[in-house]
């Protein structure tokens, strides 16, 4: 007799559709949506520290206003650094052109010392340079449409404050919402695990972005390399972005070393100390940091990373992994989806 239990196509078919229907609302609802969750988390991370302010009796608008400006003022001096070293790199990247140019000529000419057939035709020399060309206006035009840019973010502070104002409107929801002591306790047990993974995630990651930050900075200074807080910091942005970020960073800086340095051992001896550090930060700091709050796989988190980039581009990237951590949670704490909550688990 078999005794597994049937598999139920009806109830499959609306969880499925749900899926399938939350998704498109993303894709649809993503010009809203995204400022809304960056706000979120935002707001989960100053929250901390409103509350620290209002238990030192300052005025809650105080609060609010102090912890949005510094914000403001971390957020500004990082975009304004980055967009004046863009512009700084965007004018050197003629010269650039010239050495690749150079480059090209002594490869092609160790090339036919082996094949004395071997030519490199104008039209490939005038495409390399040409590029360059390219990306030296692109960089100077996205350094001057930052100010655009930040206009279409404006709404971000402004969720920010308004979460922040009703920060404590989720529990009163609960209250009201749920009578029953069950039911009351469950809700309460999962909006809190909900607000410490965020809190917990968020964190880590800038105190993992700061240590990925300071190592970078101390490689590249030592190999003697231009633009070093620069690169620096991309470096630790990007590798806000599990896996993938980190290939970027890496293809972006060790191409400019290659192009900027002369010989290869330094651009091979960079790449190297920095694929040490990545080491060291993927299996030592981002568990601790980071992993620790969210308590996902690896898979789970590329997927995540890969699903949220194709629907909300690099913000879906960031956001998705935390919203991945409250979809366990919540499996965890609801029975009939508990077993589906392996998929998403660090247990081995």
């Amino acid at each position: 007799m078999n005794n597994s239990p049937a598999i139920d196509f009806k109830k499959t078919f609306y969880v499925l559709g749900t899926i399938g229907l939350l998704l498109a609302l993303m894709v649809v609802g993503r010009r809203i949506l995204i400022p809304v969750s960056l706000a979120i988390l935002f707001a989960a991370l100053l929250s901390p520290i409103v509350n620290y302010l209002v238990n030192k009796k300052w005025p809650e608008f105080l609060a609010i206003t102090t912890a949005i400006l510094a914000l403001i003022i971390v957020a500004g001096g990082v975009i304004t650094l980055l967009a004046v070293e863009i512009v700084n790199i965007a004018r050197n990247l003629p010269d650039l052109s010239e050495r690749i140019t150079s480059i090209i000529a002594s490869a092609t000419s160790s090339i036919q010392e082996y094949y004395p057939d071997f030519k490199m035709t104008s039209n490939w020399k005038g495409l390399i340079a040409g590029q360059i060309e390219d990306v030296a206006q692109y960089m100077l035009d996205s350094a001057g449409d930052i100010g655009n840019k930040l206009l279409n973010v404006i709404l971000i502070p402004v969720f920010i404050v308004l979460f922040l104002i009703y920060r404590k409107m989720p529990v009163d929801f609960i209250e009201a919402r749920f009578s029953g002591g069950n039911y009351k306790r469950s809700a309460t047990h999962i909006f809190g695990r909900v607000r410490q993974m965020i809190t917990q995630f968020l964190v880590g990651s800038l105190w993992f972005t700061l240590a990925t930050g300071v190592m970078s900075f101390v490689i590249l200074l030592s190999v003697g390399s231009d633009y070093v807080l620069f690169f620096s910091i991309v470096i630790a942005l990007l590798n806000l972005l599990p896996y993938i970020g980190t290939i970027i960073a890496f293809v972006i800086v060790i191409t400019y070393q290659f192009i900027a340095m002369d010989g290869i051992f330094l651009p091979v001896l960079t790449w190297f100390l920095l694929w040490v550090s990545n080491l060291f930060q993927e299996n030592v700091l981002r568990p601790w940091l980071v992993g620790r709050s969210t308590r996902i796989n690896a898979l789970a988190i590329l997927l995540s990373v890969i699903i949220g980039s194709m629907i909300w581009g690099v913000a879906g990237m960031i956001v998705f992994i935390p919203l991945v951590g409250i979809i366990k949670i919540v499996m965890e704490a609801v029975p009939e989806m508990k077993p589906y909550a392996v998929f998403f688990s660090d247990k081995k």
